[in-house]
């Protein structure tokens, strides 16, 4: 929904499974229940600076033979752009994240960048200042549950860059 330069988004992801399986000549019921509800809010000036604003919350629960397995995760986020001086552009985004499943295991990370641009009007010369990983996190977690495997995965991130870049378009 837009109301002038602001917006409004909502999402949901709604996904359930129930099936049988044989395993060792066993049959085993199995069951996937995944939930993700999603709101951003946003702005869309041109003079002014930009935001987007969202929450995403997560719930999977996966059941099958002996075992069950639950997990949620809450993401807020913000992301920022600012245009000024007509050849700047300002851009920062930060995520949180908060994981927990019903083993005790629990996990937060936050991961910020920034980004400073300079480029002329009519000019091929673009001159960036860049910023990764602003607080050195060094890994995510993320859980996936289907027919077969229950999984827990941990993507290692790139420590955290500084970088100075110079582009020149032909």
């Amino acid at each position: 929904k837009n109301i002038k330069q602001i917006y409004i988004k909502g999402k949901v992801n709604f996904s359930w499974f129930n099936y049988e399986q044989e395993v060792n000549n066993a049959r085993v019921n199995n069951e996937s229940n995944n939930q993700l509800l999603g709101i951003e809010f946003g702005t869309n000036f041109k003079k002014l600076p930009n935001f987007e604003l969202g929450f995403n919350k997560g719930f999977n629960k996966y059941s099958g033979g002996n075992s069950e397995t639950e997990a949620e995760t809450d993401n807020p986020y913000i992301n920022m752009e600012y245009i000024f001086f007509k050849d700047f552009v300002f851009k920062a985004d930060y995520e949180y994240t908060k994981y927990k499943n019903n083993l005790g295991q629990k996990e937060t990370y936050e991961i910020a960048n920034l980004s400073l641009l300079y480029q002329k009007e009519d000019s091929g010369w673009t001159f960036e200042i860049k910023g990764s990983n602003i607080f050195d996190t060094e890994y995510k977690v993320s859980n996936f549950y289907n027919d077969f495997i229950v999984s827990e995965q941990k993507t290692y991130i790139m420590p955290r860059i500084g970088l100075f870049t110079v582009t020149y378009k032909l």
